[in-house]
């Protein structure tokens, strides 16, 4: 009788199932991500970096890990910002492949002192030094920080100024 209640209900070979029917409400893999923000199909996207539309299938839905040099190729075929290749890349299990400094980081010193020295230049056009959000990281010393205020106001002292220097 004990038999009966523990024995399993299926008595066929086993297999396992795919990630996604284990994970119903995962969310899709950052590649699957990319690739439907950018409207490319899989045939499309398989073409441009070289790789079979069913490997890439298999890569989005979880039953095939790419490699680095697969999912790089696959990355630089959709055009991926850095940022998204690194989400991608940690999704995949490997570690990042570009590193993210702040401008004031040590390791851009030499960068800074470029944009310092082109925005300081005698002559040179206006400009402004913003990061990925917009925020602004530098100025020429003649922009005065109040027409930064307005947006519209210093874009439009911006093209102005441009418009003096090209004429």
């Amino acid at each position: 009788m004990t038999w009966q209640v523990i024995a399993p209900a299926h008595r066929g070979p086993l297999r396992s199932a795919p990630m996604s029917a284990l994970h119903p409400a995962a969310a899709p893999h950052p590649l699957t991500t990319l690739r439907r923000a950018r409207r490319v199909s899989q045939l499309e996207l398989s073409l441009r970096a070289g790789v079979s539309q069913r490997h890439l299938s298999c890569i989005e839905t979880g039953r095939a890990r790419p490699t680095r040099a697969t999912l790089l190729a696959l990355l630089d075929a959709l055009d991926a910002p850095l940022a998204e290749r690194n989400a991608a890349l940690l999704a995949a299990g490997l570690a990042p492949q570009y590193s993210q400094h702040g401008l004031q980081d040590a390791a851009l010193a030499p960068a800074r002192q470029a944009l310092d020295a082109m925005l300081q230049a005698p002559g040179a056009a206006p400009a402004l030094v913003l990061d990925a959000d917009w925020n602004l990281l530098s100025r020429p010393c003649e922009i005065h920080p109040s027409a930064l205020r307005n947006s519209s106001r210093t874009a439009g002292q911006l093209i102005r100024a441009t418009d003096r220097e090209t004429v």
